[in-house]
């Protein structure tokens, strides 16, 4: 093998294993699910613990993604979002916040973690069984049920095959689940409005990924980086994109490209929910992405902070939350010997009342903690970390070059809002800024 691959290998398996968060999300979750179940006025059968969580995919950023099958009840669940939306917005625990209901879901916040609560019809109500049988069953039951009208039930019933989903990822090996999280925390460094949220994106990015790593199966030796170039080539072509994870190809229902089918329900398309706008957004992040590649195989650097720098590079929308002045030191960047320190301190109260200077806040501290996992992979000290991070600040907020300024006296103290961003177990990146 390649000595570029080699060490491009061992980087990418590192930043599989460095992307899940530190934190513990599964206390607030289980605090939130025993809340819904003692408040509700519906008969709640059981909860399965989906999305990233479930999946055993969790990577830096991700929701909290959980279904509850309600007994006697079917899809569209408005009555049951209505009493989802009262319950959590009446409570004063969790300092849950930002609750907002969508067609099939209700999304909040609780305790700085992101909830997306789906339910979900319940088969096998009064049937005294569990695991595999269980998901048979309920998976059988449901399918029958969309096959009276798949083009209406298609996709409203997917919910209901949640345990299914779940169960088919865990059943992947570590090198599939591994490139999941390397395909998801790509996704995540970039910026696509609003299709993060659309219904099944996220799911999609997982099956490619999925699709890519099981041809390494036959293979004598599994590689990362032959598995990421053949995602990316898979996104740079969406248009033609036909995965799907039948043996029997007469069982797959849809057969219209840009086709990624979901594995445990065949008249579902993950695809067919992507707009114009966001196939050609991806196809160009994907071709930039190769391009990194290419530029990287060439200089034999293994640098995945610049293998993975959020796209677009350059957001002029956050240089109008981050307005220049050049009468004052804006940034300070410096380490810290962690401690457990919050992530995020806010000392000026216009960043708690400017709503979009709120969200600016928790953009730039993800590209923060993708420069910064990105450049520990890369084995970068500290001082180059720090120039790592000042080149994020240049290019994506300014366009233009940033300088670090070692001012005497300059305390992150003084300044509106800081940072602090874990380098290692002892060690953080603390980032500082005033208007």
């Amino acid at each position: 093998m390649d000595p570029f691959e080699v060490t491009m290998n061992k980087a990418l398996q590192k930043l599989a294993a460095d992307i899940i968060p530190r934190e513990d999300a599964k206390v607030c979750a289980d605090n939130i699910i025993e809340l819904l179940q003692t408040k509700s006025k519906f008969d709640i059968g059981r909860v399965c613990i989906a999305g990233s969580i479930g999946k055993k995919l969790t990577i830096i950023g991700s929701d909290i993604d959980f279904v509850l099958f309600i007994n006697d009840e079917r899809p569209m669940f408005g009555d049951v979002l209505e009493d989802f939306d009262n319950i959590l917005t009446m409570t004063d625990s969790f300092n849950i916040r930002d609750v907002h209901v969508t067609k099939y879901s209700i999304q909040f916040k609780a305790l700085g973690f992101e909830f997306d609560v789906l339910p979900a019809a319940n088969f096998t109500k009064g049937l005294q069984l569990q695991g595999d049988t269980l998901i048979d069953i309920q998976q059988q039951r449901v399918l029958e049920h969309i096959a009276q009208d798949p083009k209406k039930y298609g996709y409203m019933y997917s919910s209901s095959l949640a345990e299914a989903a779940v169960r088919f990822m865990k059943q992947q090996d570590g090198f599939v689940n591994e490139m999941v999280r390397i395909a998801k925390f790509w996704f995540k460094t970039l910026h696509l409005n609003d299709l993060r949220n659309r219904s099944g994106a996220k799911n999609c990015i997982e099956l490619i990924a999925v699709y890519v790593a099981k041809q390494e199966e036959n293979m004598e030796t599994k590689s990362y980086l032959r598995s990421f170039k053949r995602f990316i080539d898979y996104l740079k072509n969406f248009d033609n994109l036909n995965i799907h994870f039948e043996t029997d190809e007469h069982r797959v229902l849809n057969k219209s490209r840009p086709r990624v089918m979901d594995p445990v329900n065949p008249y579902n398309n993950l695809a067919k929910n992507w707009d114009r706008q966001s196939i050609q957004l991806v196809k160009a992040y994907a071709h930039e992405s190769n391009r990194r590649l290419e530029v990287l195989a060439n200089s034999r650097a293994a640098r995945l902070d610049q293998l993975f720098e959020p796209q677009p590079v350059y957001r002029p929308d956050m240089g109008e939350m981050f307005e220049r002045n050049p009468t004052k030191i804006q940034w300070l960047v410096g380490t810290e010997t962690f401690s457990r320190l919050p992530d995020l301190k806010v000392r000026n109260e216009r960043f708690h009342t400017d709503h979009k200077l709120w969200g600016g806040l928790e953009n730039i501290k993800k590209y923060f903690q993708f420069a910064i996992l990105a450049s520990t992979v890369s084995s970068c000290d500290e001082n180059e970390m720090k120039e790592v991070v000042l080149n994020t600040i240049s290019r994506q907020i300014y366009n233009s070059k940033v300088t670090r300024v070692s001012a005497e006296g300059e305390k992150h103290e003084d300044y509106d809002v800081t940072f602090t961003i874990p380098s290692s177990n002892q060690t953080a990146i603390r980032i500082s800024y005033r208007l």
